[in-house]
């Protein structure tokens, strides 16, 4: 899906969404804060394709990597106006998020581009919210700023971002 489900081609930026089976071990390691290492390979398996979705002729192992990766617990709060700078790509996996809230709201990356515009044509620069399910999976350009809503109810997620260098022969 784009942003703005595709309206808006005056800034197409690609989200993925993904699913993924949630393992119990998955959702046991979280609970320690820890993200699960087969978690980590599967999550390599959503940023090649990603890469290979905006750069076709591109794949993961084009470039050198790190993936830093953590555990995020809500329980009625919420995750402030933010983007993950430094990175390339950032993806979340939603491994219990079926509580009332949390959804994961997106914005026009261009700081107030809307101005000057005709009122006609606000729908263009509109956020993009997304009410994520247990067992999503949500990648995105790490430079995208995003927004979590107020959860009532408890949901855990994992949060990774893919740091691409160049690769030295």
């Amino acid at each position: 899906m784009k942003l703005n489900a595709g309206r808006n081609d005056l800034y197409p930026t690609t989200l993925r969404l993904d699913k993924i089976d949630i393992k119990q071990e998955y959702i046991d390691s979280a609970a320690t804060l820890e993200v699960h290492p087969e978690l980590y390979a599967e999550v390599v398996k959503y940023f090649d394709a990603y890469i290979n979705t905006v750069l076709p002729d591109q794949r993961l192992d084009s470039w050198s990597y790190k993936i830093d990766g953590w555990i995020n617990q809500y329980q009625q709060n919420e995750m402030e106006y933010h983007t993950h700078s430094g990175a390339a790509v950032s993806t979340v996996v939603y491994l219990m998020n079926d509580a009332e809230g949390g959804e994961i709201t997106f914005y026009d990356p261009r700081h107030f581009a809307a101005r000057g515009y005709d009122m006609k044509w606000r729908p263009l620069f509109d956020s993009t919210t997304y009410k994520p399910r247990t067992g999503e999976v949500l990648t995105f350009p790490s430079y995208l700023y995003h927004a979590v809503k107020p959860t009532k109810g408890f949901r855990i997620s994992a949060a990774f971002d893919l740091y691409l260098y160049d690769k030295k022969d």
